[in-house]
């Protein structure tokens, strides 16, 4: 079984997600409440209309989230978006957002493993937010499948990093420390060291003294 992480780590990760970045366009959409209101109105009778436009759901969600203070409309205009267009990116962001404050972690790792699928920059912040939110073996399970098949094939590097370490970090809390070993060393990771020390310091002296290191690189030189 895996040692699960203590909530305190899994809130303050979780909540970096939530801090306005997660959110990407929507996130900056911000209108003074009488206009918000009424955008929240005119999308309701466009939905009437098309109720097809997966666009329309995602902001409607957004909007009832941010000013309508209704968080079962937003969540269910958000998933009502996902079902339309199963790769809509700020659909699932927020419907992962919704299910997450309504404490249903295993839906909200639904939408945003979805997630994992984009190139887009904003998808790194949930590779560490899935592995914070996996707190049933079940959830772990998946979602530790898919952070190892990531750190093998995701198409940005900076993706394959953090799924790497965060895949070394699993390997280590099973104990498994020669696959961790590996894992990590894919990394590039500075793990050995050349050091130049001690020098003399007699009353302070060494602060104003010139020492070769300090003039040139030659790594095969002694200094006295």
């Amino acid at each position: 079984m895996r040692n699960f992480l203590p909530v305190h780590r899994v809130i303050p990760i979780v909540v970096c997600v939530f801090a306005g970045v997660a959110c990407g366009d929507m996130g900056r959409l911000s209108l003074p409440a009488p206009e918000a209101l009424k955008r929240i109105e005119d999308l309701r009778g466009l939905l009437d209309r098309d109720p097809t436009d997966a666009d329309a759901w995602a902001e409607s969600a957004w909007l009832l989230y941010r000013y309508g203070q209704d968080t079962d409309g937003a969540l269910d205009a958000a998933e009502r978006a996902c079902a339309i267009d199963p790769g809509h990116f700020k659909a699932h962001e927020l419907a992962g957002r919704l299910s997450f404050l309504r404490a249903r972690n295993s839906r909200a790792l639904d939408h945003w493993l979805t997630l994992l699928d984009d190139d887009r920059p904003e998808a790194q912040l949930y590779a560490a937010a899935v592995v914070s939110l996996a707190t049933s073996q079940d959830d772990v399970d998946r979602v530790m499948d898919r952070i190892e098949r990531l750190s093998r094939e995701a198409g940005s590097a900076v993706l394959r990093t953090i799924a790497r370490r965060s895949w070394g970090e699993f390997l280590l809390s099973q104990s498994k420390i020669d696959e961790a070993d590996r894992v990590f060393a894919g990394l590039g990771l500075i793990d050995r060291w050349m050091i130049v020390s001690p020098f003399a310091n007699e009353r302070n002296a060494g602060f104003h003294t010139e020492y070769g290191p300090e003039d040139e690189i030659d790594y095969a030189k002694e200094y006295a």
